[in-house]
């Protein structure tokens, strides 16, 4: 059985066609696998995600095995090979001694893993490294593979004793779209709601006074005041989890 599945995941997945000006020439796939141009586009999307966390060595060595296949020059992925292409290693290189290869193949491979877990998931192809073996593996993603549409979760800010609460934003918009002046009459109601008297604590500043409020559950805006008594507002932010996820 693991002979089986060395020859299997050796087997030449797409058939070589010389190039000769040694410039990356694509080579058609036979069946249903994905054709080359897919692959480069995977690739691209692959690389400029932040959820692909590859080194700049990872991703030299996906790139170069990734084209060397479509190339039709797989059949030269050796570890010597990767070793002097990718890494800098001399002619002489000695996979016994040094284990570059396999150590980059392993971080490429969980960092493959990794993006098709996140972001990834989406993807209508995919790109892989089988264990063992330094030829990718591309493929459509399976039905199962597919995520499901999720629900958008509701934002919600966290309270001290568990009761609903309200995020509420009282900045002007420019924009004239016709939904604004209901919103803004919805928002200017909620207000008023929740200034009623009993629940406003005014504060008549005196020198060495500190107030500390919680912007989570607290409106706060400071009244007119003489500009002949300017006042210095020190602001502190405290590190944590964020409010609304």
């Amino acid at each position: 059985m693991g002979e089986l599945r060395r020859a299997m995941l050796r087997a030449p997945s797409l058939r070589p066609e010389p190039s000769a000006t040694g410039a990356l020439r694509l080579v058609k796939p036979a069946g249903d696998q994905p054709p080359p141009e897919a692959a480069l586009e995977e690739l691209e999307r692959l690389l400029a995600s932040s959820d692909f966390d590859g080194t700049p060595r990872s991703r030299d060595f996906l790139r170069f095995i990734l084209e060397e296949t479509l190339g039709g020059r797989q059949d030269g992925l050796s570890q010597t090979a990767l070793a002097t292409h990718v890494f800098g290693r001399r002619q002489d290189f000695d996979p016994t001694i040094d284990p570059i290869v396999r150590i980059q193949a392993g971080r490429l491979r969980r960092s493959l893993e990794r993006y098709y877990l996140l972001s990834g998931a989406a993807d209508r192809l995919r790109i892989e490294l089988p264990r063992g073996s330094y030829l990718p593996l591309l493929r459509w993603a399976t039905p199962s593979e597919k995520p499901a549409p999720q629900p958008r979760a509701e934002r919600r800010a966290p309270t001290a004793d568990g009761r609903p609460c309200v995020v509420v934003s009282l900045f002007e918009h420019g924009s004239q779209a016709p939904a604004l002046p209901d919103a803004a009459a919805l928002l200017n109601d909620l207000l008023h709601r929740a200034t009623t008297p009993d629940r406003v604590y005014r504060h008549e500043w005196e020198q060495g006074d500190v107030v500390i409020w919680d912007n989570r559950g607290v409106l706060h805006r400071a009244l007119p005041y003489d500009p002949a008594s300017p006042r210095d507002m020190h602001r502190t932010t405290f590190a944590g989890d964020e409010p609304i996820q």
